[in-house]
C-alpha cells in the first residue's frame, strides 16, 4: 500500500534532472524503503546539446528532429552510469 516505486530522470536539463549524487542518493533511499528505482535513462547534458544542435545548425525544429537530437549513444552513456551508480 502507498508508493512503492520513483522515477529518476537523468534526462531534461534546468527541469527534472537529477544529478549523479542525486540519483545515488534516492537509490540508496529506495533501498531502505524497499522501494523499486526507475530510471529514465538519457544523458541530460548530450540531449541538450542535441537539440541545440538540431535547432541551431541543422535548422530543424520539427518532431523529425527528436530522434536527431538524441543519438543512441545517449541512451546507452547514461543507462551504464546508472548500472554502475546503483
Amino acid at each position: 500500500q502507498g508508493i512503492n516505486s520513483f522515477k529518476f530522470f537523468m534526462a531534461y536539463k534546468g527541469s527534472l534532472q537529477v544529478t549523479d549524487e542525486e540519483l545515488l542518493m534516492g537509490m540508496a533511499q529506495c533501498k531502505k524503503l524497499g522501494a523499486l528505482p526507475m530510471v529514465h535513462a538519457e544523458n541530460g547534458d548530450a540531449v541538450a546539446w542535441g537539440q541545440r544542435y538540431v535547432a541551431e545548425e541543422l535548422e530543424i525544429t520539427g518532431p523529425e528532429g527528436h530522434s536527431l537530437s538524441r543519438p543512441p549513444y545517449v541512451e546507452g552513456e547514461a543507462t551504464g552510469r546508472a548500472i554502475r551508480l546503483g
